[in-house]
């Protein structure tokens, strides 16, 4: 019988290799799971973020996007400022935005108040309105009604008609604005979880969101996102055993 050199190392059975990766995965594993536990009773499962923490990264999202407008220097009207605004359950959110369009200057200033949503099926908020009010709508630095007079004077409409079909024009231009505003809201969610790796966490996170107190609060779940990775962790240790036994796999 043949004995080991001195100094030198005996190689491992295969099946020695295969209940070493094992247990090592299964205790890494094991670790996860505790820490789930413990996060699940003692972890924080309300997530509170201010009127101004949101205010604030608003205002450099906006930023970010007039900087990148004006070196594309593209024809195009863009959002200038968003103000919001946090009530007991309702969001308020007034938006001015000017550009051009079709070679024409337009300013536009609105107020919309709604509740905000989110869809854990997709990862999406969603700001469902309620109202969205138009106080300001210019073309060419002139209102609907002063473009209508115009034109109504250039057909040769009398004073009397003139003010009526202005103020109609403009009312019925407001209306349909802030129409459009409304469906396009309630069907365009205002931002969807990546599908990265730090998304899908961020998803398997969140369970759902409101406004409380002037604050928007986030309720989380520790354990529904250790599943997830659980899932993604039972994956890889499929592929790692099945290395290990295409490795450790005896010769014909």
């Amino acid at each position: 019988m043949l004995k080991p050199v001195p100094g030198q190392k005996s190689e491992k059975s295969p099946a020695k290799v295969r209940k070493t990766v094992l247990l090592s995965i299964a205790s890494g594993l094991g670790v996860l799971v505790l820490i789930a536990i413990v996060m699940a009773f003692v972890g924080k499962h309300e997530i509170t973020v201010t009127q101004a923490q949101l205010q604030q990264r608003i205002d450099a999202a906006l930023n970010q996007r007039l900087a990148q407008q004006h070196d594309a220097g593209r024809d195009d009207i863009v959002i200038s400022s968003a103000q919001l605004q946090l009530s007991d359950s309702t969001v308020t959110v007034s938006v001015a935005a000017s550009g051009s369009k079709f070679k024409h200057a337009v300013d536009v200033n609105a107020t919309a108040h709604g509740k905000l949503r989110y869809e854990k099926s997709t990862g999406s908020f969603y700001f469902d309105p309620d109202s969205v009010d138009l106080t300001k709508l210019e073309i060419d630095r002139r209102t609907i009604k002063e473009n209508a007079e115009g034109l109504l004077d250039q057909l040769g409409a009398s004073d009397e008609r003139k003010g009526k079909l202005s103020d109609e024009a403009e009312a019925w231009v407001h209306t349909k604005v802030e129409r459009l505003a409304m469906r396009g809201l309630q069907h365009h969610a205002v931002y969807t979880f990546p599908a990265s790796m730090k998304g899908q966490a961020g998803r398997a996170l969140l369970q759902g969101v409101e406004v409380k107190n002037g604050t928007i609060v986030l309720h989380v779940s520790y354990l529904q996102l250790v599943g997830t990775f659980l899932i993604y962790a039972l994956v890889f240790v499929a592929a790692v055993f099945a290395t290990v036994l295409f490795l450790c796999r005896k010769p014909v």
